[in-house]
């Protein structure tokens, strides 16, 4: 049995396991988003699983240090790590199957995140405790030698989560940072068996493997069929755009996407300005008054379809766009035709802290989509104090427009009635207005809450079709104290 390692190579091994577990939880977040969101749902099992993960890990790798402790054995358990993280994007588009098919959200994410993350966890966390054992020289310093290995591990950790928060995720796709992380693991493998050269043969032919890997690109379920054109990663999305053509019209279609359950914007390639989908064509409500608002706000941009078509059907109307995402930003200028003009002022910040600094009465037209699918909803954006932001900043013939995904009646429709509430706590006038008639009541669709501090005519030729929305005694005020909004949506899988 060989047991002798450098101390450093020990040292270096312990840190760079750390790093690489929560470089793979970040990553994990961005894997499974497009297909089960980024609600605390999500980040709740990932962080639970990943835990449970190492535990089984330390345990097992405790046992197993105790029984036969060896480098040659650790390597091993690295090798066996790195063929596990190597595999994660290959079977990534199992959780499109599986997301569809398990209603219970929670359920769904806690056997993808299984699947995915915890075999590779669970060799990853029998990494520290064998390192700590194979580092052990005598008894009286036992504590003092894992106390170090794991203080190595924990500072690991801690670099991986700015490396991977702060860098990686933002520059490189969740797929190249899987196999890089692979490959580093069989790195640290290679380094610990260079006594064999049998074994440096096999390592080295498994860390190609894992580069040849960097260019792989998971096979894409979208929500409507089409040609990928760019799937990336940005601070704070996955994005896929890809072109189609429209099943109404004939039309060809570009269309941007976070996530599997539906498209996020669009645009129609042989005239840009139109509007594809029906909610963007229900902002417009602003016509059933004929005269063009002078100064509006939009808090979620998406690929700015919008704001372009607004400026093109009007004269003088000028827009405030802000857009968390400046990637999003990049990627209209580059796939949808975004130009910049005087007109238009954009905005990289968060919908929230824009508004807390927002002079007031300065808008006749707030629209708000930063509710960019049913599976991501910033809670923030939805509370009280927000809409009461909201009041504060709109003129006084104000009017705002909030994109809600809900049903209109039944145990779906828990968040409009909600969401409802909320903004009738505040304005004197608060409308519904349903986008789509060939959408039963019952199931999940766009739905329109207008708000305003004057009474509107909505009802005028029967253009837009008002629901007279049944607020139940379970409706709550949502609040920046209480906004349950993942218990709100969760019903919408059901």
């Amino acid at each position: 049995m060989n047991n002798s390692a450098s101390p450093l190579l020990l040292h270096l091994i312990a840190f760079t396991s750390g790093a690489v577990v929560m470089i793979l939880e970040l990553t994990g977040s961005r894997i499974v988003a497009p297909y089960l969101g980024t609600s605390t749902i999500i980040w709740t099992t990932l962080i639970g699983v990943i835990l449970a993960s190492l535990s089984v890990g330390y345990w097992v790798g405790g046992k197993e240090a105790d029984k036969n402790p060896s480098i040659d054995r650790l390597s091993l358990i690295l090798t066996t790590a790195m063929i596990l993280l190597a595999v994660i994007p290959f079977i990534e588009k199992f959780i499109a199957v599986l997301a569809p098919a398990l209603p219970d959200i929670r359920s769904a994410a806690l056997i993808s995140a299984f699947i995915l993350f915890s075999p590779a966890t669970i060799f990853l966390g029998m990494v520290s405790p064998y390192v700590a054992r194979l580092s052990m020289q005598d008894v009286s310093h036992s504590g003092e030698t894992v106390g170090k290995i794991y203080a190595f591990s924990t500072v690991g950790s801690i670099v991986g989560t700015f490396l991977g928060g702060f860098v990686l995720i933002s520059f490189f796709g969740s797929t190249k940072i899987v196999f890089a992380l692979s490959i580093i693991i069989g790195v640290l493998a290679l380094l610990a068996k260079l006594r064999s050269k049998r074994s440096i043969i096999i390592a080295l032919v498994i860390v190609l493997i894992s580069a040849i890997g960097l260019w792989h690109k998971p096979n894409i379920i979208l929500a409507q069929g089409g040609n990928v054109i760019l799937d990336m990663d940005s601070t704070y999305e996955r994005y896929w755009i890809y072109e189609s053509v429209d099943e109404k019209t004939g039309r060809p279609t570009r269309i941007l996407s976070n996530t599997i359950y539906g498209s996020q914007s669009g645009m129609y390639l042989d005239q840009s300005t139109d509007l594809l989908f029906d909610y963007t064509r229900a902002f417009n409500i602003w016509e059933a008054w004929e005269s063009e608002p002078s100064h509006v706000l939009m808090i979620g941009a998406g690929a700015y379809t919008y704001p372009r078509h607004l400026l093109a059907s009007t004269r003088e109307t000028k827009i405030d766009v802000v857009e968390i995402d400046p990637l999003l930003t990049e990627l209209s200028y580059e796939y949808f035709d975004l130009e910049d003009t005087e007109r238009m002022s954009i905005f990289h910040t968060d919908g929230r802290r824009f508004l807390n600094e927002a002079a007031e009465s300065q808008y006749d037209l707030i629209v708000h989509d930063a509710f960019s699918s049913a599976i991501s909803i910033p809670h923030h954006l939805t509370t009280l104090e927000t809409v009461e932001h909201f009041y504060r900043t709109l003129a006084s013939d104000g009017v705002v427009l909030v994109n809600h995904i809900s049903a209109l009646e039944g145990f779906r429709s828990e968040f409009i009635q909600s969401s409802y509430k909320t903004y009738a706590d505040v304005f004197p006038y608060v409308y519904i207005v349903r986008v789509r008639e060939n959408v039963p009541p019952g199931s999940p669709q766009n739905v329109m809450l207008v708000a305003s501090k004057i009474q509107l005519p909505l009802d005028k030729d029967g253009k837009y079709q008002l629901w007279d929305l049944d607020v139940n005694d379970e409706a709550i005020v949502i609040t920046d104290e209480f906004a349950p909004v993942e218990r709100f949506t969760f019903k919408l899988f059901l």
